[in-house]
């Protein structure tokens, strides 16, 4: 397994997706409670989302 380098290139993918995971719970959850979604499907769907979010900055962090 490799090491992440935290570089300058590093900490704005990690800014990014904090960012990314911040703006979704917040807005794009009470987007899709407002159009219909009960909260459980709200909370399935946005964590799918952080997964994805987090899997590629992973990926990103240790295979660049």
């Amino acid at each position: 397994m490799m090491i992440p380098v935290f570089d300058e290139s590093a900490l704005g993918a990690l800014a990014f997706a904090a960012l990314a995971l911040w703006f979704g719970w917040r807005r794009f959850g009470h987007g899709l409670r407002d159009h219909g979604f009960g909260r459980g499907q709200t909370q399935i769907i946005l964590a799918a989302g952080s997964a994805v979010i987090v899997l590629a900055l992973l990926y990103y962090l240790f295979y660049r």
